[in-house]
């Protein structure tokens, strides 16, 4: 039978335990201790069925085999806006560009124009490609978000006035003036770049970024907007304005190529092969359109590696149904503190074996 011990000496290893782990959860070794425990946890907590009322279209290696003509990756501006053209006309919600085109071309149709150039066009008034996008943007139909990018992150301010936290940068690059809309109503940005943590994977998702002077929307959210959400003030982010998204493996997201994105686009979809098919998943959806092509674009998620269209197309519908990792409330916490060192006050109250007092404590350290 177990007995009491008045020894007050039997309560110094406990309180020691205690102290210990109370400093350790304080500092910033939790986190890196803790950190394979919640990857894990959130694995098993992501979802399991397919993204839906998403669509990426990808630019794959064959995709930029057979559009060859086209020219070269990223193609001449006149596609992407047949393809936009393609996906409004056939349903899509809103369309996301995940493409930098930050620098201006002066070609029609491809072919670099012959002669001066001026207002969008040639000396024999013919339009430039990248006023085709630019028309083709503004254009009524699904929204349409260009990319833009944060170059040389920042750290954190000590303190900040600002309304919004967000990921500083160094400056932002943002699409060319040329495909630009010219109706600043029409034009709709965001940033593709984000900071993955110290050991290379991606987990945090800046809802804001700034950057020389402005505020832009991560490019989630900005897809979010595109398609008719707002901002939720009960998700939980942290002193940078970030969230962790739930993500899947990739692959979770329904995709098709670029290839018969843009030929469904430009024809038919009863003549096109798998034409109807196609149509059916497009209608209705967000579409990301990006390139997978020799790897580009991959980061580590939790979930494992993935491109930046399956991750922004998945954080975007994790904001859209509020699929966010939230910590664990305070009376969890402490209650998982507190079964925690039960073995702890078990020791010092009975003839219970150290071991059980140190099981106690280790659990103390990871828990808390």
């Amino acid at each position: 039978m177990a007995v009491l011990k008045t020894d007050t000496r039997r309560w110094t290893i406990p309180a020691i335990g205690l102290l210990a782990a109370l400093v350790v959860g304080l500092s910033p070794l939790q986190g890196r201790w803790s950190q394979p425990l919640e990857d894990w946890l959130q694995r098993g907590v992501a979802p399991l069925q397919a993204s839906e009322g998403v669509l990426i279209v990808d630019a794959d290696d064959r995709s930029i085999e057979q559009l060859k003509g086209n020219g070269s990756w990223p193609y001449t501006r006149d596609t992407h806006a047949l393809l936009i053209d393609g996906l409004r006309r056939h349903g899509a919600r809103a369309i996301v560009l995940q493409l930098l085109l930050a620098e201006r071309r002066d070609t029609v149709d491809g072919q670099p124009a012959a002669g001066p150039v001026s207002a969008g066009r040639t000396a024999d008034g013919r339009l430039l490609d990248d006023s085709k996008l630019a028309r083709t943007v503004a254009a009524d139909g699904a929204p349409v978000v260009l990319a833009a990018a944060g170059i040389e992150p920042l750290p954190p301010p000590a303190t900040s006035d600002a309304d919004v936290p967000a990921q500083r940068w160094q400056a932002m690059l943002l699409p060319a003036a040329s495909v630009q809309p010219a109706a600043t109503g029409a034009l709709r940005l965001g940033v593709v770049t984000t900071t993955l943590d110290e050991d290379g994977v991606l987990r945090r998702m800046p809802l804001w970024h700034r950057g020389d002077g402005r505020t832009l929307p991560g490019i989630a959210l900005a897809a979010l907007f595109a398609a008719g959400g707002s901002v939720d003030s009960t998700w939980p982010t942290d002193t940078q304005g970030r969230v962790r998204p739930l993500l899947a493996p990739l692959g979770s997201v329904a995709r098709i190529s670029y290839h018969d994105a843009w030929t469904l686009g430009t024809g038919d979809a009863a003549l096109t092969p798998g034409g109807r098919q196609l149509a059916a998943l497009i209608r209705g959806r967000v579409v990301f359109v990006g390139s997978s092509a020799l790897l580009a674009g991959r980061s580590m998620t939790v979930a494992g590696q993935s491109d930046s269209m399956e991750i922004a197309a998945q954080s975007y519908t994790a904001l859209r149904d509020d699929r966010l990792l939230r910590p664990a409330p305070a009376a969890l916490q402490a209650l998982l503190v507190l079964l925690a060192l039960t073995p702890a006050l078990a020791a010092a109250l009975t003839r219970t074996g150290t071991r059980w007092l140190l099981a106690g404590s280790a659990l103390s350290l990871v828990l808390l």
